[in-house]
């Protein structure tokens, strides 16, 4: 019986299943940078694939609508992000200290000007990355981590 409520619920809302299931890792903390499609009102996009580099190495060429779980030792994490490819961007930083056992949402907004490119990162609470991330895949670079 649970089963047919679980599937009935997963057919008529996607909410329910679509979303990522992330565990805390009890020895590390976690992290979950993901990134919305981006938009811009007079600045065509090109839907920039950018280079994440956590603590100075890089780990993922992260896409839109895509999202990547990295598992970290605890302390201060220093995150970078710099555009992919050939167009022109701006190196942006991200910095905080993180603890054992939590989960650590970062959403990434992509910003364009004329001439460069960037991220946007910030440090979210879960619920309000839990509507963001639905429908969500994670990126492609999550097999190599």
């Amino acid at each position: 019986m649970n089963y047919i409520v679980l599937l009935l619920a997963c057919l008529l809302g996607n909410q329910i299943c679509a979303q990522p299931v992330v565990r805390p890792d009890p020895e590390k903390a976690t992290l979950v940078i993901y990134r919305d499609f981006s938009t811009s009102n007079y600045v065509p996009d090109f839907h920039v694939n950018f280079n994440i580099w956590v603590n100075g190495q890089r780990i993922c060429k992260l896409s839109d609508n895509r999202y990547l779980v990295y598992t970290i030792d605890p302390g201060p994490v220093n995150l970078q992000a710099k555009a992919a490819g050939f167009f022109l961007s701006k190196r942006c930083r991200f910095m905080t200290d993180v603890k054992v056992g939590q989960v650590y949402y970062i959403s990434c907004y992509q910003r364009n000007d004329i001439l460069f490119r960037w991220l946007e990162m910030t440090l979210v609470p879960y619920e309000n990355s839990r509507a963001r991330m639905t429908n969500m895949q994670a990126d492609h670079c999550m097999e190599r981590l």
